[in-house]
């Protein structure tokens, strides 16, 4: 229940960060967005049926997206707004994997 309440908090804080940028930048974000999306997704289909193996595939997937989000840092330019944005999404990442790890302890 912790890790719902803390990925939308923050969602909404990341929400506030991204009005700040250009549409350009913008574009990236929500592309990364989408694909974090699609994992949470997943990962509340995996923990609704109760299927640990796939709970467990998708929990292994947090170092690859990790890696996302700091491959946008090195795309956007290095500014603060980016760097808390990415921080916010590593965030939201994390506990979506806690969510994933449930599924199988």
């Amino acid at each position: 229940a912790d890790d719902m309440e803390n990925i939308a908090d923050e969602t909404k804080r990341l929400a506030r960060y991204i009005k700040k940028l250009t549409p350009e930048e913008t574009k990236k974000i929500i592309e990364l967005a989408g694909i974090i999306e699609v994992f949470y997704t997943n990962v509340m289909k995996a923990f609704y049926k109760q299927d640990k193996e796939l709970g467990f595939r998708l929990a292994t997937r947090k170092t690859e997206l990790m890696q996302k989000c700091e491959e946008l840092i090195d795309i956007q330019k290095i500014d603060r707004e980016s760097v808390i944005i990415s921080e916010k999404l590593k965030t939201l990442i994390q506990h979506i994997r806690n969510i994933a790890r449930q599924i199988y302890y």
